[in-house]
C-alpha cells in the first residue's frame, strides 16, 4: 500500500531507544512526503528491537526538534533512572508546548496485572505534556 500524503506543512521524525543507542530516521524533522514517507518504511523494516531500555537520550533529541507531538511507547518502564525520564520531560519541555501521548505495550493481561510502575509513570508522563496514555495487550502466542 502506498503512504498516504500528509497534509502540507507537517513533518515527523522517528526515534528508537534499544541498549545505548540512538535509531533515527534523520537529524531532524522530515517533510511529509511520499518519499520521506517510503524513506521511513524502508528504515523501519531494518529496525530490531530488544535489549535493555534507556530512554533518555532518544527522548532528549525528541525533545529538542520541539515537535508538537511526540509519541512515547515501549514495552515496559523497567528504566535504569524511572526520575531521570520523567525529568527530561520537564527540563526539555518545561511549558508543556509539545503533547505527549504515551503507549505502554503488554504480551498478555497477566503480564499488565503484573506491572505496577510502567502504567502510572506513563500515565503521569502523558499528563503533564496534555497528552494521552494508552495501553496495547498483544496477546501474542508463545
Amino acid at each position: 500500500m502506498p503512504p498516504s500524503p500528509g497534509t502540507p506543512g507537517q513533518s515527523f521524525d522517528i526515534v528508537f531507544f534499544h541498549d545505548e543507542q540512538v535509531m533515527k530516521l534523520d537529524e531532524d524533522l522530515l517533510e511529509v512526503t511520499p518519499e520521506n514517507q517510503q524513506k521511513a518504511q524502508d528504515w523501519l523494516r531494518k529496525i530490531a528491537t530488544g535489549g535493555t531500555t534507556d530512554p533518555i537520550p532518544a527522548l532528549s533529541f525528541a525533545l529538542k526538534l520541539r515537535p508538537e507531538l511526540i509519541c512515547f511507547m515501549t514495552d515496559a518502564a523497567d528504566f535504569p533512572d524511572v526520575p531521570a525520564v520523567q525529568d527530561v520531560f520537564r527540563k526539555l519541555n518545561p511549558d508543556h508546548k509539545i503533547k505527549v501521548n504515551t503507549v505502554l505495550f503488554f504480551e498478555s493481561q497477566e503480564e499488565r496485572k503484573a506491572d505496577k510502575e510502567s502504567e502510572p509513570l506513563l500515565q503521569g508522563i502523558a499528563k503533564e505534556n496534555g497528552g494521552v496514555f494508552k495501553w496495547i495487550i498483544s496477546d501474542r502466542p508463545k
